[in-house]
This record gives C-alpha cells, structure tokens and sequence, in this order.
C-alpha cells in the first residue's frame, strides 16, 4: 500500500485533473489522502465529490499555514 498525502490550497483550477490522473494508474495498491489548507475557492467541493472512491480522503484543516504544516496535521493522525 503506498499513501499519498498531498495538501491543496486555492486549487480548484486543476485538482479534479489530478485526481483523475491518481485514479488512471495502472498500480491500484494506493490511497490519496488530500488535505485542503483552508482553500477560499471550490477545492473541497470537487475533492469531496471524489471521496465515493474510498482510496481518497479528504481533510480539512481549520486554518492556512502552508503545504509543510498541511502535510504534517494529516501525519499527525488527524487522518479519519
């Protein structure tokens, strides 16, 4: 199982892109863990469209402080 964290902020320009490009691999053995840093835009909305796939999660955080400290709150177990 590989995990992917990956924090998103104010992008909701092309995260439906990437997401669908993390769904078309031809591994399958992942899941994607996505954690909106207090995103102003429509990133939750389109990230939270994709959760009927259980391989992604969505998180979000209460406030923004940059993609390090996004990475780390998911880490720190605040995962479900």
């Amino acid at each position: 199982m590989i995990s992917i964290v990956k924090p998103y902020f104010n992008s909701a320009s092309f995260v439906a892109d990437a997401m669908n490009s993390m769904m078309d691999q031809t591994y399958k053995n992942w899941e994607l863990i996505v954690v909106d840093d207090k995103s102003l835009d429509e990133n939750v909305q389109i990230v939270s469209s994709f959760e009927k796939n259980r391989k992604i999660k969505l998180i979000k955080c209460s406030f923004n402080n940059g993609p390090g400290d996004a990475r780390n709150y998911a880490l720190r177990g605040n995962l479900y």
